[in-house]
């Protein structure tokens, strides 16, 4: 089974032009929010874009796990994002750029694997911004087949 999704991510924020910073993993908190309004409707000003142009991932704006646990990648929870219902462990390997303006999250089902004490047979792959935001007009272009 193979799943090809291709980004292009944008985020727009309504504040002045301020400079943006890149999110630490280990201090980099999970934010659930319930059902607001919460974006600006002034004037909307660019602060990040990546259109997946390189052969490699840029790895200082993008994790390929979730960044749980208060550090990179050494608790269950960030290769397999900790729900009962998850299948599949979220591998490096599967995060493909083709050099060609898309990324690729690919899906495989191969022999058991194991992350920590979670097994499975399926992997896929992940992106999470390392960019800390809070509220913002997000904009992306994917297709999956």
């Amino acid at each position: 089974m193979r799943m090809a999704g291709a980004f292009t991510m944008a985020l727009l924020a309504s504040a002045p032009n301020r400079a943006q910073t890149l999110a630490d993993p280990k201090q980099h908190k999970v934010v659930m929010l319930e059902e607001a309004d919460l974006c600006s409707h002034g004037e909307w000003h660019l602060v990040f874009v990546d259109e997946f142009n390189g052969t490699e991932l840029d790895t200082g704006t993008w994790l390929r796990f979730y960044p749980y646990c208060m550090a990179y990648d050494d608790c269950e929870a960030s290769r397999t994002h900790g729900l009962p219902n998850e299948m599949q462990i979220f591998r490096d390997e599967n995060v493909v750029m083709t050099g060609q303006g898309t990324v690729q999250l690919v899906l495989k089902r191969g022999t058991p694997d194991s992350w920590f004490s979670f097994t499975s047979v399926y992997s896929s792959g992940m992106l999470h911004s390392r960019m800390p935001f809070a509220k913002g007009r997000f904009e992306c272009r994917a297709h999956s087949t």
